[in-house]
């Protein structure tokens, strides 16, 4: 059952209507049924892995809470192994398999065949980062099981996210809620706007980048160039749509999740860029897994290394696939490289008198930064390292080879759809900009004259516009698979 199905619409109505009807305890309870059912929806064995998963933790939370400080530790360090125990065995069982196998300890041919469940990164990470701040004592280990199976198990989050932290929304569980009608229609009003980035935007970019990847021999450095700068706006609209779609579905239910972007591309540094992409997990890795290893507390050879060590993990977090990895180092390695390199050039700049402000080198900065993320993310979208790096050098030796001779035509859009994908991508970059610079959107929910407008206007672009390419299904969001 996915966000952009009439299944889910009706699910989500169902939802409402019953959840607001209920009285506390019943709203708790039929919201667990009802996030069991739309996880279940997929693949009910899985309903059942999920369920251990709350139990361990929920008893184990309950464990830290009660023993002492040894004991605490011990069943904290218990609880993640289990945790990171079934993420590791479901993701890279068969990764290390192959690893082993390329060493000639195994059969080559041993494969266990597994498939992830989904959701199971997202889920895992919540229930780590609760058992830690029960552990800290930065939040009460929940004493009811509905509340704790209710933070695992919150079927607008489950899927992809965002990553809710036990101390901001289990304290929403154990209040009873009511219809409040501006923040119904901001919720859904922000739902239709993550359907129109995915199915408009996002899927028609999608056609180009799909066909370039299927034959990357067949195209030139020039329009390589084009199909990555696609492909990073293509994950950025794909990813912050699901994140729309999850936030206004919370909202709709009277419950708050953490905000995933922030304009990302108006970044000017590689390290400000991963503080407003994927936001819910990069506060997860820095919180949980930067600091304990010294973050930026300790000699600059260490923090360097922690930096790496982050990003690295963050990789293989993605994906079982040598391609994330390298994904990880590189943007690592660009970090580090600009936090070593940003007093040296701090002193140019003001040897050159080109002040911090200046917008040509606050526009250069964003293109620079944008430009590194985007070569990066050519080996997470390719099958295999090697075709990365050939896509890679194919644009790298642009100046040498030349543009080649085919045109924008040859990757799959024609003349209506270009028009139709320059024409929608206006709103999202307004959408940007007006982030970039700190503002808050107008509350049209509050002028229903205004409100019928914008979401006549949405409902009409993606009822008319919505594309999609041979053989893409739009309705797949590229984060379920991590």
């Amino acid at each position: 059952m996915l966000f952009t199905s009439m299944q889910f619409v009706l699910f989500a109505a169902a939802v409402l209507l019953l959840f607001y009807l209920l009285p506390y305890r019943g709203q708790r309870l039929w919201l667990l049924i009802a996030s069991y059912i739309f996880y279940m929806w997929w693949d009910p064995k899985f309903g059942l892995l999920l369920l251990a998963g709350t139990i361990v933790t929920h008893f184990t939370a309950r464990a830290i809470r009660c023993k002492s400080a040894g004991r605490k530790k011990l069943w904290l360090v218990l609880g993640l192994l289990y945790l990171f125990g079934q993420l590791g065995f479901w993701k890279y069982a068969d990764f290390l398999l192959s690893g082993i196998s390329l060493l000639g300890k195994l059969d080559p041919a041993l494969h266990l065949g597994l498939t992830a469940p989904v959701g199971i990164s997202f889920y895992t990470f919540a229930a780590a980062g609760y058992l830690i701040d029960v552990y800290r004592g930065k939040t009460e280990a929940a004493t009811s099981f509905l509340d704790h199976a209710l933070l695992l198990s919150f079927f607008p989050s489950i899927l992809s996210g965002p990553i809710p932290r036990g101390r901001e929304l289990l304290p929403q569980f154990r209040v009873r809620h009511t219809p409040k009608w501006s923040t119904m229609r901001k919720g859904a009003l922000r739902f239709v706007w993550g359907v129109f980035k995915k199915l408009v935007v996002a899927s028609l970019l999608s056609v180009p980048i799909e066909k370039a990847y299927g034959t990357p021999a067949a195209f030139s450095g020039g329009l390589w160039v084009l199909v990555a700068v696609a492909y990073t706006v293509y994950l950025y609209l794909d990813f912050a749509s699901y994140s729309d779609m999850a936030i206004g579905v919370a909202w709709m239910l009277g419950f708050t999740l953490p905000e995933n972007f922030n304009a990302p591309f108006a970044a000017r540094t590689v390290r400000e860029l991963w503080r407003r992409w994927h936001m819910s997990l990069n506060n997860w890795f820095t919180e949980y897994l930067y600091f304990p290893l010294g973050g930026s507390r300790v000699p600059t050879w260490r923090r360097c290394c922690n930096v790496m060590i982050v990003f690295a993990v963050s990789g293989l977090w993605h994906g079982a696939a040598a391609t994330f990895l390298i994904w990880g180092v590189l943007n690592g390695a660009f970090q580090v490289v600009g936090n070593q390199t940003g007093s040296w050039r701090k002193r140019m700049r003001e040897k050159l008198h080109i002040p911090e402000n200046h917008p040509l080198l606050a526009a250069w900065q964003m293109l620079f930064v944008f430009g590194l993320l985007t070569a990066s993310f050519v080996y997470f979208r390719a099958p295999d390292a090697a075709t990365g790096t050939f896509i890679l050098k194919r644009i790298a030796l642009i100046l040498r080879d030349g543009f080649g001779t085919q045109s924008v035509w040859d990757l799959g859009l024609g003349r209506r759809k270009i028009l139709v994908l320059s024409l929608s991508l206006l709103p999202v970059v307004w959408e940007d900009v007006w982030k970039a610079r700190g503002r808050q959107f107008p509350a049209i929910e509050e002028h229903p004259f205004a409100y019928c407008i914008g979401m006549a206007v949405l409902l009409t672009a993606i009822a008319v516009f919505g594309a999609y390419g041979p053989g893409f299904d739009p309705s797949v969001f590229a984060y379920f698979k991590f």
